[in-house]
């Protein structure tokens, strides 16, 4: 970090180590104040609506431990956001409005790629979908839209709520369908082949470049 720093400085005159800090502490105490007044919201909507209506899974202790997760994560990538974009500030010159934006539309599309395989793992149990029916369905739906699929999965989601959904993640030779447990209990393969070809839909029509550009 001391090295990174110092790179910095001699790129400008600005004095870097303020500013990073400044910047840091100012971004995790928005996120605090935010994460603090939204809290008694999310303890209503989870404990109390949800609750009624029977999609809550999820024990007062796993939404503590997800809540610190949350928080820890989102000081993880401000301390490697802020660095970079005030590095950018300072040294893109006339450029600053292209390099910014060529920044940005980098940092969508590697978030993009962590969340699959850094972030949900904190949260969720991977399984390998089981050779059956399903997965061959899948694979079709797939096959029918030109979307390479590597992987196939299956998360725990049922032991937070009972909601049902899935997703397609990852880019070219990594991209995987993710299905969570609670769809595959809930619905005829039918049903689950077309909440994929939706998902699967994203990708034929590119929203996630689409949303880095907009």
């Amino acid at each position: 970090m001391d090295g990174l720093l110092s790179t910095f400085m001699l790129c400008s005159d600005t004095p870097y180590i303020n500013d990073i800090m400044q910047a840091y502490l100012f971004a995790i105490m928005i996120s605090l104040i935010s994460t603090l007044l939204n809290l008694p919201f999310s303890i209503y909507s989870h404990f109390v609506i949800e609750e009624k209506y029977g999609f809550n899974k999820m024990t007062p202790g796993t939404f503590v431990s997800d809540e610190l997760k949350k928080f820890a994560i989102v000081a993880v990538l401000t301390a490697v956001v802020i660095p970079l974009i005030l590095w950018v500030v300072a040294n893109s010159g006339p450029a600053l409005v292209f390099t910014l934006a060529g920044t940005s539309i980098a940092l969508v599309l590697i978030i993009s790629l962590l969340v699959p395989t850094v972030i949900v793992p904190l949260f969720f149990t991977y399984a390998d979908l089981e050779e059956g029916d399903l997965k061959k369905a899948i694979l079709e739906e797939a096959a029918r839209t030109d979307v390479k699929v590597a992987e196939i999965k299956v998360i725990d989601g049922s032991k937070r709520s009972s909601h049902s959904n899935a997703f397609v993640s990852g880019f070219w030779n990594f991209r995987k369908v993710v299905l969570f447990d609670t769809l595959i209990a809930q619905q005829p393969i039918d049903e689950v082949r077309a909440v994929v070809n939706h998902e699967l839909g994203h990708v034929v029509h590119n929203h996630v470049l689409k949303h880095a550009f907009c």
